[in-house]
């Protein structure tokens, strides 16, 4: 989906780890968070053209989730919250009970 470059760590089994994106844009001088989240977005459209491309070329299934969650459906700045992974999780299913028939 559409990361947000929020600063926001990820803290799991008491590990704490990133942030992964707001600190590498700042660095870079990019502070405005439209401008942030309007990168990370250009980025991830460009990774989901080449996904297609590849899932297209290699007869692998392509399960878009962009613009699924809402920005409250986040944990941290790659992380979906438990409610933000079950309705990605939702798509995926969707599209094996498509690729399966029957199986789900």
């Amino acid at each position: 989906d559409w990361a947000i470059p929020s600063g926001i760590q990820a803290k799991m089994w008491g590990i704490k780890a990133g942030p992964w994106m707001k600190p590498h844009l700042e660095a870079k001088g990019i502070m405005d968070p439209s401008d942030q989240r309007n990168i990370i977005k250009d980025l991830l459209l460009r990774f989901d053209t080449m996904v297609s491309e590849i899932a297209q070329a290699d007869n692998v299934v392509h399960v878009k989730v962009q613009g699924t969650l809402s920005d409250s459906e986040w944990n941290d700045e790659i992380h979906p919250s438990r409610d933000g992974f079950e309705r990605v999780a939702g798509l995926f299913r969707d599209q094996l009970a498509v690729q399966f028939p029957g199986t789900f």
